[in-house]
């Protein structure tokens, strides 16, 4: 098991409405999050997605079958909602008082689904869960 310490996780704005699927007329949202590591970091969206399930009430994603992780894999055909974390880097990588590594990060986080009202309210948990994460590490399996 790894552990990494964040130090804060941040948001950047409020879930809004980026596009419209055209091939399946589903609204996509978007979500996009800073944050400053105490250590390396080596599994950044799944850290967002751990801390998302363990969040109360817990956001409900289950990797690789409503949640996808980076940009390459197709979205899901259906109703939704469906969500894809994009790491999508940050500032270098700085170093503490003491010696220790805190890495800069950045994430987006894109729900996508057909009824806009269910789409708008999962990007709102996802948002909740994690716009102000301060001194918390998460475990990985």
């Amino acid at each position: 098991m790894a552990d990494t310490c964040y130090l804060e996780i941040v948001d950047v704005q409020r879930p809004f409405p980026i596009a419209v699927d055209a091939g399946e007329s589903r609204t996509m949202y978007s979500i996009n999050f800073t944050a400053i590591s105490d250590g390396e970091v080596n599994e950044w969206e799944e850290d967002l997605i751990r801390l998302c399930q363990a969040a109360m009430p817990p956001v409900p994603l289950v990797l690789n079958t409503d949640t996808l992780i980076g940009r390459r894999k197709p979205w899901p055909s259906g109703e939704g909602p469906f969500h894809r974390f994009i790491d999508t880097s940050g500032l270098g990588a700085e170093l503490s008082h003491s010696g220790d590594v805190q890495e800069n990060l950045g994430a987006q986080v894109v729900v996508i689904g057909r009824d806009e009202d269910a789409a708008r309210a999962r990007a709102l948990a996802i948002w909740r869960a994690l716009k102000i994460v301060r001194n918390t590490t998460v475990t990985s399996p």
